[in-house]
């Protein structure tokens, strides 16, 4: 109807945030002079409830359930309080290791959800005001409500054994009066044989006796399963569900805690409660893996290639290789990722320019998947997987970004080509899809010229695309308010830049319909809009 529900709620500063009660019933509104006011919208005439001021504050939010807010002072103090008094919990201090970029409740208002500079996240404890988990790296999905719910991993150990295992792992074991005293060596092995024992009690057969391997000479030297790169960054244990694709979403960041959510997808998966499936015994704390000594190298390699590690990717893909000669797809994975190392190490000069040698062209990737080598201007975004991925149900060849000229990064002394001529399809095609992103759109105009694509046929025919901001490609901030009308997000994440400023970066895939798809494509030219924005063009493929 476009009426007004209430009368206008007066304040003497503008209004910086707003938000509602779960209910509708009530609002808080933090306005410029940091007052904070809760309103019954039921009581027309009822004054506000004027909480305590706050300092210039940059975090306001309700949790889904209960009136808790969470706000961010001038100082970097992050505190938790009702909105009808009662509670007024600062996070500790002391314990922050990072400084705070934003910060959401769980649905339950019981833990505090905070992130960082590039993306890195922590759980904290409502109630105490400390932190719970440690500081790990954020995940981003598309699902806007994921981030609500916190699962903590939760263990079996008995606390006697959880008593044994703390003592084990540190070397040490409290002497009641606030010190410690360094466990002895025949203490530490009957530790390590109590706990042993207890994990084959809870655990009959790992799934390596079950699959007949017996346990390799690292498992037995192991106090816990071998770390993977993904376990030494996140600070907990893969579990045998969890996705590996290295592809993360969302315009919300969340720390990967719950057991078995996806590292790429971003996907949750079923609790066996939820699911009604029998639950299987936990992996053992200690003892052999339980994941095979293949898997763990297969998925080591992949990680290390997806960022840029090749001397670690050349490694487990060797150790592949003399585990399976017959297969000798890992001879040419090992092959080609010295290809990169020795690359990387000719052209860099330092460790950081090391990881940003856009590498050579995998030689598994096919014609369908464009080879941008000969036309690329600068490598990849920061936290992106490089390499050959399916992103939005489509393969892209993914190794470093052509960004044309934009008046924007002009201004801030990047330079770059107001055309990129002669990129090569020479084949026929019924569609071209485009991975995508404009540098500095989020806040153009809609249907702003970007780019013309120039689509050259073999017979000397040619079509033109115009990609236009917001329709066919989104900027580095995006939402659905900004959401591009003909593209689909695929991935999200962040570099410094956008970091710093709170953004996210947002990738699209955008897919053309060719009209002549008995034409074969000779080749394709990007031209400039010489627009604020710059066009930003990651891979293309053809179907």
């Amino acid at each position: 109807t476009a009426q007004p529900l209430v009368p206008p709620l007066p304040h003497d500063q503008i209004v910086q945030n707003a938000v509602f009660s779960p209910d509708g019933r009530r609002v808080l509104t933090v306005s410029q002079d940091s007052l904070r006011r809760v309103w019954d919208l039921h009581r027309e005439a009822a004054p506000p409830v004027l909480l305590r001021p706050l300092q210039p504050t940059g975090i306001n939010e309700m949790a889904l359930r209960g009136l808790v807010s969470v706000s961010k002072e001038m100082n970097n103090l992050i505190r938790v309080r009702s909105m009808l008094g009662g509670l007024d919990v600062p996070l500790h201090p002391i314990s922050m290791k990072i400084v705070p970029m934003q910060a959401w409740l769980d649905e339950t208002s019981h833990f505090v959800i905070l992130e960082g500079e590039m993306a890195k996240a922590q759980v904290w404890d409502v109630a105490s005001g400390l932190p719970i988990t440690p500081l790990v790296r954020s995940q981003y999905t598309l699902n806007e409500t994921a981030y609500r719910t916190v699962m903590l991993p939760s263990s079996r150990l008995s606390a006697s054994d959880a008593t044994d295992l703390a003592q084990l792992l540190s070397g040490s074991r409290l002497d009641g009066t606030g010190g410690w005293t360094p466990l002895k060596l025949e203490e530490i092995t009957a530790a390590w044989e109590r706990l042993t024992r207890n994990s084959k009690i809870q655990n009959p057969k790992s799934k390596i006796e079950r699959r007949g391997r017996e346990p390799a000479a690292h498992d037995a030297l192991s106090l816990t399963p071998a770390l993977s790169r993904w376990e030494r960054e996140s600070g907990r244990p893969r579990t045998e569900d969890s996705n590996a694709s290295g592809v993360v979403k969302g315009p919300s960041a969340i720390p990967p805690l719950p057991a078995g959510e996806g590292r790429g997808e971003g996907e949750r998966h079923a609790t066996p409660e939820q699911s009604g499936t029998a639950q299987t015994a936990p992996a053992p704390f200690v003892g052999p893996s339980s994941v095979p000594l293949e898997t763990w190298h297969e998925q080591e390699a992949k990680a290390a290639a997806g960022a840029l590690d090749w001397f670690a990717a050349a490694f487990h893909w060797q150790q592949l290789a003399r585990l399976h000669a017959d297969h000798p797809e890992f001879a040419l994975l090992r092959s080609y990722a010295e290809q990169c190392l020795a690359k990387a190490r000719t052209t860099a000069k330092s460790y950081e320019e090391l990881r940003r040698v856009i590498p050579p062209r995998d030689p598994r990737a096919d014609a369908p998947l464009i080879d941008l080598s000969d036309h690329y201007t600068g490598a990849i975004t920061e936290g992106f997987r490089v390499g050959m991925q399916k992103l939005g149900g489509v393969s892209f060849d993914v190794r470093g970004q052509i960004e044309l000229f934009g008046l924007g990064a002009e201004a801030r002394g990047h330079r770059h080509p107001e055309k990129v001529s002669g990129i090569k399809i020479q084949q026929r095609c019924a569609r071209l899809h485009f991975l995508h992103s404009v540098e500095g759109g989020a806040y153009r105009t809609e249907g702003e010229p970007l780019a013309t694509l120039v689509v050259a046929y073999a017979n000397g025919q040619s079509e033109k695309l115009a990609i236009q901001n917001r329709v066919h490609a989104g900027g580095d901030r995006s939402g659905s308010e900004y959401a591009p009308k003909q593209a689909e997000a695929v991935w999200i994440g962040t570099n410094p830049f956008a970091n710093s400023l709170q953004w996210s970066v947002w990738l699209y895939k955008y897919t053309w319909a060719n009209p002549h798809p008995d034409w074969e494509i000779s080749h394709i030219d990007l031209v400039s809009a010489k627009t604020e924005a710059s066009y930003v063009l990651l891979a293309m493929s053809v179907e």
